[in-house]
């Protein structure tokens, strides 16, 4: 009879020990976490420290206070002078509204695919204003148009754009060759 008491008290003593286990959980400094019951967001949590939730029905989301840089695919660029060109870029951005991030967005691989949207966007609107020499000599005020662009368009996802910047432009393979041979005769007409 005691030793049935015994392990009952052991069993009741280590239910209670995994449930107030499952019950806490830690927030870092450098974390947003989301607590979500049934699909719902019930809070989100910003500042570091101790808090509880209820086993099973909740669920936490932790989410980066961090800036990333995201590298964005080369994409094609054609400019006001109809030449095409190559263009790697790359963004700075973080999660400013982690609410909002997660309601539209949901996780950061499906930002970076939003990101990837709207930066191709800016840089298409921006730099088919351009001349192919313009953007090759650096046109500055272009980077700016297309980070103001990129910030105003990614606000609603909770999404905080820092900087847009290019880190070169190249010509498409099949166009390298004719500039090769358009500088070769125009140096052939200049040593006449």
């Amino acid at each position: 009879m005691k030793m049935v008491i015994l392990i009952s008290v052991l069993v009741v003593v280590a239910i209670a020990i995994v449930f107030l286990g499952l019950s806490f959980f830690v927030v870092d400094q450098t974390q947003y976490v989301a607590v979500i019951r049934f699909g719902e967001i019930k809070r989100v949590i910003s500042e570091p420290g101790l808090y509880m939730r209820t086993p099973f029905v909740d669920s936490v989301v932790r989410l980066s206070k961090r800036f990333y840089i995201y590298d964005i695919p080369v994409e094609k660029i054609i400019t006001l002078d109809k030449k095409t060109m190559l263009v790697d870029s790359y963004a700075i951005w973080r999660i400013s509204d982690p609410k909002k991030f997660i309601e539209s967005v949901r996780t950061v691989s499906l930002a970076l695919s939003r990101i990837d949207d709207v930066v191709y966007s800016g840089l298409r609107n921006t730099l088919a204003k351009l001349d192919f020499d313009d953007i090759v000599t650096g046109e500055r005020q272009s980077l700016t148009d297309i980070t103001d662009f990129s910030k105003k368009n990614l606000v609603d996802f909770g999404i905080e754009i820092k900087d847009v910047r290019i880190k070169h432009t190249d010509l498409p393979s099949e166009n390298q060759q004719a500039v090769f041979e358009r500088m070769k005769s125009e140096r052939r007409v200049l040593q006449r």
